[in-house]
């Protein structure tokens, strides 16, 4: 098992030219890791600019600025400033970001994709909302996934 990023998954699973999708790409650490040690493709999923703006122009990696949440719907991230961006919990100085939004379905077929070998979510927040929402088949086409849920984010 590999532990990157603070996401766990099995490498031996990772197919060539297989998908990972990146749902809170960030600074793209998880994504780069993916990219330099095995074949296959990522598609990184980051609604913030200034983030988004960072991730790799590499051939093997898509880009998406867009928030993936259950409903589809755009959202409000919560710019905090001591802490990670949120939809669900603003600090009393947060400044309040509207992002385009999308279900994971949506995502997946805009860019084509219909197997994913992992499915890595550190979405700030709305991780609960997205697996209740989306559809069993939508999930069970996604070989493994790592999740990073905020609960420490709620007091």
């Amino acid at each position: 098992m590999a532990r990157v990023e603070g996401h766990s998954f099995f490498p031996e699973l990772l197919e060539p030219d297989g998908w990972v999708v990146d749902l809170g790409a960030n600074q793209a650490g998880f994504s780069r890791y993916i990219l330099e040690r095995f074949d296959g493709r990522v598609l990184a999923v980051e609604p913030v600019p200034e983030l988004f703006d960072r991730l790799p122009l590499t051939p093997r990696l898509t880009r998406s600025s867009r928030a993936v949440t259950g409903s589809g719907a755009d959202v409000v991230l919560h710019m905090n400033p001591t802490r990670c961006a949120s939809v669900m919990i603003p600090e009393d100085r947060a400044v309040p970001l509207e992002v385009a939004g999308s279900t994971l379905e949506q995502l997946l077929r805009l860019h084509a994709i219909t197997r994913v070998t992992l499915l890595k979510m550190d979405i700030e927040g709305a991780e609960l909302g997205v697996i209740f929402d989306t559809p069993d088949e939508v999930i069970l086409r996604a070989d493994q996934i790592t999740v990073e849920f905020h609960d420490f984010l709620d007091p």
